[in-house]
């Protein structure tokens, strides 16, 4: 999910990847010669008090879908897997992606954040959901 042709064949026709940016997402999760990615965490991050931060992955037994987290967890509005984001040379750009649900069958995100001062602002963003 991580690769350049996966990540440009979700994005199209809408958005394009700036050169390079797959190149760092994936250098700095997959680990090579494989599809799985490196286990990343955010338990260090400060979050809204509205949003939990939770490993749910034995809770669920691996089913992330919807009727399996909504039976599990039927306050909830929804979950967020990311990995962790990739970097241009410069450190103006930061892409970000990541799975999110739930849904019937699975969708991804695509976010494209552009550094302005201090400060990251959205450029772009893409859902993917899959049938």
């Amino acid at each position: 999910m991580l690769g350049r042709v996966q990540i440009e064949s979700d994005l199209q026709p809408q958005h394009q990847l700036p050169a390079g940016m797959s190149e760092v997402l994936m250098q700095r999760n997959g680990k090579p010669g494989t599809f799985d990615a490196n286990p990343a965490t955010f338990v260090k991050w400060k979050f809204d008090p509205k949003i939990v931060l939770a490993d749910s992955s034995e809770d669920l037994g691996g089913n992330r879908f919807q009727d399996v987290f909504t039976k599990k967890f039927p306050t909830a509005r929804g979950w967020v897997e990311p990995w962790l984001p990739g970097y241009s040379k410069d450190g103006t750009l930061a892409l970000v992606r990541g799975w999110l649900g739930p849904t019937p069958h699975g969708a991804v995100f695509t976010t494209l954040l552009e550094r302005k001062g201090d400060r990251w602002v959205v450029k772009w963003h893409s859902i993917s959901y899959f049938l």
